[in-house]
């Protein structure tokens, strides 16, 4: 029992210890089939923040009558419903052209796009 734990604390050093710069991924160009395939798979992959992203949104606002957390949660699944949709038509038609010079589907880009930018000073 002891040597299981052991090599539980051996391999979260090991982890712990890699620099997780290394597993930073670049992005490719924006006019290539490899960059569709990264935005098709990035929007399946991290669909899920879009529900947290719209539930944010909505507590910003101040002025409805429903329930904010009613009017997030609802946009919220229809936004990660959309990414994962729009992700996996992406995914299956990387090699075509479509829309014209692989352009997104959505606006933005990427989900990150959403949030504050933390190189703007501060």
């Amino acid at each position: 029992m002891t040597k299981i734990f052991l090599w539980i604390g051996i391999f979260l050093m090991i982890v712990g210890v890699i620099p997780w710069k290394l597993f930073a991924a670049e992005l490719e160009a924006p006019v290539t089939p490899a960059r569709k395939l990264q935005r098709g798979f990035l929007n399946i992959a991290l669909s899920g923040i879009e529900f947290s992203n719209q539930l944010a949104e909505e507590k910003k606002r101040r002025e409805n009558l429903i329930p904010q957390w009613i009017t997030g949660s609802v946009k919220g699944v229809s936004c990660a419903g959309a990414r994962i949709l729009t992700g996996a038509y992406e995914m299956i038609t990387f090699p075509l052209p479509l829309p014209r010079r692989y352009a997104p589907l959505l606006n933005p880009e990427f989900l990150w796009e959403h949030f504050p930018s933390s190189e703007a000073g501060g």
